[in-house]
């Protein structure tokens, strides 16, 4: 593990966020939303940037990435321990139907096979209990509130982050030492 990394991504994982999506690069970025949407089927993108989205959206823990970096899928789950285990264990299938659906959308664009599971059918009523119903509607919301397109929006934040030079951090250093 490399003790200066401050953030999950390496060095060279952060170039290449940089060199993909800053800029111009930013319309990969609506590209690969579109896929993880459902709106598209088919992106190409190289495979290593292709790892870098899917460890965005896909996070699991890893010994490489310091302290405080951590990320897992299934991280937003620690307030069930607050509700009842029928309820949580609802939330917990949700969260599952979500993995299952991002896991089948990384599928397509990995050139496998793909495409089996349809964002639109989470909303639909039909031929469901009260509880497919819910557990489909909270892994809908999930994914199409926030949590694809924020990822997505890390990565563009990250790749138009300027590095501070050496004589940036020197006058920061001293503002801050003579507050």
């Amino acid at each position: 593990m490399d003790l200066k990394q401050t953030t999950r991504y390496s060095k060279g994982e952060m170039e290449l966020i940089q060199n993909t999506f800053k800029g111009e690069g930013e319309a990969v970025l609506y590209s690969i939303r579109d896929v993880l949407l459902g709106f598209r089927d088919t992106v190409w993108l190289k495979d290593d940037v292709l790892a870098v989205v899917k460890k965005t959206l896909l996070p699991v823990l890893d010994p490489e990435i310091p302290m405080g970096q951590q990320a897992d899928f299934y991280i937003g789950l620690s307030k069930i321990t607050e509700i009842p285990p029928e309820v949580a264990y609802l939330h917990i299938q949700a969260r599952d139907k979500a993995f299952d659906y991002l896991t089948d959308r990384f599928n397509l664009l990995e050139g496998k096979e793909g495409g089996k599971i349809k964002l639109e059918s989470l909303k639909t009523r039909e031929n469901k209990s009260d509880e497919e119903r819910f557990v489909d509607m909270v892994a809908y919301t999930f994914l199409t509130n926030a949590y694809i397109e924020s990822c997505l929006i890390q990565l563009k934040n990250l790749a138009n982050q300027t590095e501070e030079t050496g004589e940036e951090k020197k006058k920061k250093a001293e503002a801050n030492s003579s507050k």
